[in-house]
């Protein structure tokens, strides 16, 4: 009844990006290339999976990468290690007064603002999980090749979380999800 009670409204909004979302806009544009930033969210749990997921960016030349770091703890370290972060614990707190209680609950929707407000903003987004390592550099393929170049939002698909799939027939997995930015005079 407790976590029924709180509120089913967002903390904050990703419009405008300056608002909520001003230091992570400023750091994605000065490390941007050709209008994209590559980004994943985490928090001090995940760290040695975000160390490993920076590297094999590192190593396949990608050098617009940065990370959504969800506590203060994983900001500290990153800016150790000099991986490119911003600190985003303020805005995963403010989920703390809605009816979202657990925290995997909170970074996941956080996340989800975050890219929007880098879209808001006019970049485009290729947002992974830190788990998802990559090989070789998707971005090439996403930016260029038939029929990924005239896509504006790409997103893998999955079977779950069950209620939803049985609504609608299909999911998303945010894990891996690529999406263009509102390419406007104003967003830039």
């Amino acid at each position: 009844a407790w976590v029924q009670s709180k509120s089913r409204r967002m903390p904050h909004s990703p419009d405008p990006p300056h608002e909520h979302y001003g230091t992570l806009v400023r750091t994605a544009r000065s490390l941007q290339e050709n209008g994209l930033i590559v980004m994943a969210a985490a928090d001090f749990d995940f760290r040695e999976i975000t160390y490993n997921w920076h590297q094999h960016l590192t190593r396949l030349g990608i050098s617009n990468a940065l990370v959504l770091a969800m506590d203060r703890e994983l900001a500290a370290e990153l800016t150790r290690r000099r991986i490119p972060n911003v600190e985003n614990a303020a805005n995963t707190d403010a989920w703390n007064k809605t009816c979202l209680q657990r925290h995997i609950q909170r970074v996941r929707t956080e996340r989800q603002l975050a890219v929007c407000a880098l879209l808001l903003a006019g970049l485009d987004v290729l947002h992974t999980d830190v788990t998802v390592v990559m090989l070789r550099n998707v971005l090439p393929m996403l930016r260029s090749s038939p029929p990924y170049a005239s896509a504006d939002f790409l997103v893998q698909r999955e079977g779950g979380p069950g209620g939803a799939y049985k609504k609608i027939g299909s999911c998303v997995n945010p894990g891996f999800m690529y999406a263009r930015g509102a390419h406007t005079e104003e967003a830039r």
